[in-house]
């Protein structure tokens, strides 16, 4: 029961996991699967599978806490682009030698992610 007294976990009545899979999906979790790859397994949202692993949902008494050195890492197989990527697509549309969407295209990112890096809208060098 949650502090308000309603059922959580699996006697909440629109769980669709149990206790059972949410172990399995800490435990493949630590074994390096992405986050993506075990929410398609378990048929959930990505972002159920993101809170039930890091602890966000599905917290009990005596189950054990997240260790931060695995989970902070689960985020940075998501990202398509680094800082060297970044450095260079500012470059190369600074200069006039390529388009947005082609620059989308050879990093197999959206035009919307490209124009916010060429933009300074996102990959902001803090000062």
């Amino acid at each position: 029961m949650s502090a308000g007294g309603w059922p959580n976990g699996e006697l909440h009545h629109r769980a669709t996991l149990t206790w059972e899979d949410v172990d399995l999906m800490r435990d493949l979790a630590d074994e390096g699967l992405s986050m993506r790859e075990i929410a398609d397994k378990f048929e959930v949202p990505y972002f159920t599978c993101v809170d039930v692993i890091k602890f966000k949902t599905w917290r009990a008494t005596g189950r054990t806490k997240p260790r931060p050195e695995v989970y902070r890492d689960l985020w940075k197989f998501s990202a398509k682009l680094d800082w060297d990527k970044v450095r260079d697509i500012r470059a190369r549309y600074g200069a006039g030698e390529v388009s947005m969407h082609a620059l989308a295209r050879e990093y197999g990112v959206s035009h919307r992610c490209i124009s916010n890096v060429v933009h300074e809208r996102t990959w902001q060098v803090r000062q």
